[in-house]
């Protein structure tokens, strides 16, 4: 896909797409260090009329009262385009995220799931009765909150603006989108495609820019009544900060620094397996990455052995290519702030297992590439074991007891997800009761699932994302007392 014409995204305000009034930066392919398109960012007008467009759209088109089959199929539409365009769509994301194309091929497929997946929700949209007593009647209502800002993060911008822009959506609202600066193709193509798919004008707007230019405002906007966020912990606490002064409702999907927990009676193989998809994925770039893995003293030496064997196979390369399993961080600054984790962590006493340093050779020496590293020989209050690195870097450590393995994962400020390997169902119980993470997997490794809940605990995020759960952030209650005097 590279070469040709360089072309220019801006806006999507009220049905169509425009250039945003805002300064004109290139966006850099990852893998190659090179612009491939130019955005022209919004400033606060482009922003101002995006949500006037939201508050028309939500006011005048009726898009809330329709039935909700009609508002399903217009998602399910949206759907079957997205899969019907997976290869040119995925092909965007690979250039402008770095992602291997064999992994974005399965985020389109996400994407368009999520889609369907809300469709089907529609139809679900529920009040109930509520027993009062003679001479009363009362039911309730689930609502839309009116116009929804939304918030989404550069690292899987297609999957993530699916799940919340379908939510709100199927749900009745209106939107205000701000996507990543560094990478809004995919999502603008989505506004595209619900355009043909006969979404009403207004409905959706996209206004990408800088977070003090366009998200701060957007998030204290007094007609944005719902915001969803994803990204940084302590972006996410400016974001609720902001929209505390009008009140409007918050849901906010943050970081995480996951642990897995192998124990003695694990198959230690199929951990080792694991463990690569869930911390080497999108190059470490994940929320859910686990990105501790602690691992019972009985098998800390085999399993570590099994894990930088698998480790130093990993091909990293040029994402277009299929046999790459590890592309570009994002960015040339994401690489260096990679590269000072290491740093600090090995000045810190750290040992390096495997990796440590940006990946270099033939194809790799001007794009943003960090070896999957293995660190060892660390302790709990390293910076690289606390803090989120997010990049492909993790740590191993050792454990005595299922206690100790219980306090030290619980001992991080984040709580998004956590693994456990164990052939003792007692055990894998046991542990994920006590564990602080909004997601605990067993003897297996993907975490978000369309049809269930996905948030975090502690400083990972406020409500969820997906299931009927997920729906019900874009929903608000009304109750209704009718008075039923006797004949």
């Amino acid at each position: 896909m590279r070469g040709g014409t360089m072309r220019t995204y801006g806006a999507w305000i009220n049905g169509e797409a425009r250039p945003g009034r805002g300064e004109l930066v290139e966006l850099v392919e990852p893998a190659t260090g090179r612009p491939f398109a130019r955005l022209a960012q919004c400033a606060p007008e482009d922003l101002e009329e995006a949500v006037d467009a939201a508050w028309r759209a939500h006011e005048e088109s009726g898009w809330r009262s329709w039935a909700p089959l009609e508002r399903a199929q217009v998602l399910n539409r949206c759907a079957d385009a997205l899969r019907r365009e997976a290869q040119t769509i995925a092909r965007l994301e690979t250039q402008n995220v770095g992602r291997p194309l064999k992994e974005t091929l399965r985020n389109v497929e996400l994407a368009a799931d999520a889609f369907a997946y809300f469709a089907s929700l529609t139809t679900h949209i529920r009040g109930a009765t509520v027993p009062m007593g003679p001479g009363l009647f009362d039911y309730t209502l689930r609502e839309p909150y009116g116009v929804c800002g939304i918030i989404t993060p550069w690292n899987n911008p297609i999957v993530l603006s699916a799940w919340k822009v379908a939510a709100g959506l199927a749900a009745g609202n209106a939107l205000v989108v701000k996507p990543a600066t560094l990478t809004p193709i995919s999502l603008m193509r989505i506004a595209e495609l619900l355009d043909e798919s006969g979404l009403p004008a207004g409905l959706l707007n996209l206004v990408p820019g800088p977070g003090s230019a366009i998200g701060d405002r957007l998030v204290r906007h007094p007609r944005i009544r719902k915001v969803s966020f994803t990204g940084s912990t302590e972006v996410g606490k400016n974001v609720m900060r902001g929209a505390a002064g009008h009140l409007a409702r918050v849901s906010l999907e943050l970081g995480g620094k996951s642990p897995s927990i192998v124990f003695a009676d694990a198959d230690i193989r199929l951990a080792a397996d694991g463990a690569i998809p869930a911390m080497f994925a999108n190059a470490g770039q994940m929320c859910t990455a686990r990105s501790r893995i602690l691992v019972a003293d009985d098998v800390y030496e085999d399993f570590l052995e099994l894990l930088v064997e698998r480790v130093r196979r990993l091909r990293i390369g040029d994402p277009f290519e299929p046999a790459t399993d590890i592309g570009p961080v994002i960015s040339e600054q994401q690489m260096h702030a990679v590269l000072g984790f290491l740093e600090r962590a090995r000045r810190d006493g750290a040992t390096v297992a495997v990796g440590g340093g940006r990946a270099q050779g033939p194809g790799l020496d001007s794009g943003f590439f960090v070896q999957p590293t293995v660190l060892v020989d660390v302790s709990d209050v390293m910076e690289v074991v606390c803090e989120e690195v997010f990049g492909p870097v993790v740590v191993v450590d050792r454990f005595a007891t299922e206690e100790e393995a219980i306090l030290r994962s619980n001992s991080s400020r984040y709580g998004l997800s956590a693994t456990i390997w164990t052939r003792d169902l007692a055990r894998a119980h046991r542990v994920a009761a006590r564990l602080e993470a909004g997601t605990v997997t067993v003897n297996t490794t993907k975490v978000s699932y369309v049809y269930a809940p996905f948030g975090g605990y502690k400083e990972s995020g406020l409500g969820r994302e997906l299931g009927l759960e997920g729906l019900a952030e874009f929903l608000q209650y009304k109750n209704v007392i009718v008075s039923v005097p006797p004949a």
